[in-house]
């Protein structure tokens, strides 16, 4: 490469060198790009706080329905003994409700029309509470009563927990932090 020129990624010496963060050169024309999270946090549906409390009581006193209407069914297929032992000697309720079942999880997860509707949306999550409810009793019914009182002792201390910290947190979990595990 003979009678090229070199080049250099430096200013030649006889020019003066600024600093990029703020020293005493001239500054560019150019604007500087807006803040991307300026205003999100007014756009955030969930930003004000009475706000959230009211969506987090909706979602609770509904879980609370579900849970009562849920343990009555699965007490009842576990306590009256006629119902248990029905149940056992007819299984085939037990194979009806657990398709029956995941077509309504399909439904409700599926159809954006069915799930955004509110009379229906309330009717579908009534069915499959019940439907939930009967396919658990179905399935405590084969299990002695303790161990049964034992489960539901459980699940009602972690909603318990659950619903303490949802309300005492300061921390927002939103779908932003979700979707890097759901990529995987």
């Amino acid at each position: 490469m003979m009678g090229a020129t070199e080049y250099s990624a430096y200013p030649p010496p006889d020019q003066p060198q600024y600093s990029f963060l703020g020293g005493d050169g001239p500054k560019p024309d150019v604007e500087m790009p807006p803040e991307y999270t300026a205003g999100l946090e007014e756009s955030n549906p969930f930003s004000e706080r009475a706000i959230r409390r009211a969506f987090i009581r909706k979602v609770y006193i509904t879980l609370t329905i579900q849970l009562i209407i849920t343990f009555g069914l699965v007490f009842m297929f576990t306590f009256w003994q006629t119902l248990r032992m029905w149940t056992w000697e007819n299984p085939y309720l037990t194979y009806a409700l657990i398709p029956a079942t995941f077509i309504l999880v399909l439904v409700l997860a599926c159809c954006n029309q069915a799930r955004r509707k509110v009379p229906l949306n309330y009717i579908l999550l009534g069915i499959f509470t019940v439907f939930e409810g009967c396919l658990l009793g179905c399935l405590a019914a084969l299990f002695d009563a303790d161990a049964v009182m034992w489960a539901t002792g459980a699940t009602i201390l972690v909603t318990l927990g659950l619903t303490i910290f949802a309300l005492q947190t300061k921390v927002r979990y939103h779908v932003y932090y979700l979707c890097p595990l759901l990529d995987q």
